[in-house]
């Protein structure tokens, strides 16, 4: 792995008054996520030194250096948290990290190029693709082993069910 910058978290909001932030960790190693130090911002820049983190219902409560108010905490929702490659653990042969699919080519059920991988989204019931068509039409679909039965990081694609896909215009899209 390099010493890229992988996406591993965001601020979903502030917590108490005293500064704490809630964080929705994308990474599920208990290992990795309790040796965490710090993080860093896409360049690799250090932002954030990590005073405590507590595991609180599906997000982590945690209390960072510098943060003393709700104010500051309020002001950081929705900064997206990284670390360098060289930090994380090696994966399995079949594991990837979210961040990875942005930019993969979709292809549907019989191997046509459907569109691409434009944003992975989680509002808390799961990971949702956005995946946009050249024409500029976008579809969203939840990211399940039935709905997207390949992922191939290496070859730089994924598979999907098309009939799964809802379109921008607010209707399920089946492609025939």
């Amino acid at each position: 792995m390099t010493n890229e910058q992988v996406l591993i978290g965001k601020i979903t909001s502030s917590h108490g008054v005293r500064g704490l932030v809630k964080i929705h960790l994308y990474i599920e190693s208990p290992e990795v996520v309790s040796n965490l130090k710090f993080f860093n911002d896409e360049n690799g820049n250090k932002i954030f030194d990590i005073v405590s983190l507590v595991k609180h219902k599906n997000l982590y409560l945690v209390k960072l250096e510098g943060l003393e108010d709700r104010d500051q905490s309020d002001a950081l929702r929705g900064t997206e948290l990284f670390m360098g490659g060289l930090e994380l653990p090696e994966l399995e042969e079949e594991e990837f990290f979210i961040s990875e699919l942005n930019g993969l080519q979709v292809k549907d059920s019989k191997g046509e190029e459907f569109g691409t991988i434009r944003s992975v989204f989680n509002f808390g019931a799961g990971d949702v693709l956005e995946i946009t068509k050249s024409s500029g039409e976008y579809f969203m679909i939840t990211f399940t082993k039935e709905n997207v039965p390949t992922v191939s990081i290496k070859e730089g694609f994924v598979v999907i069910n098309e009939a799964a896909a809802i379109s921008n215009k607010g209707e399920i899209q089946c492609i025939k």
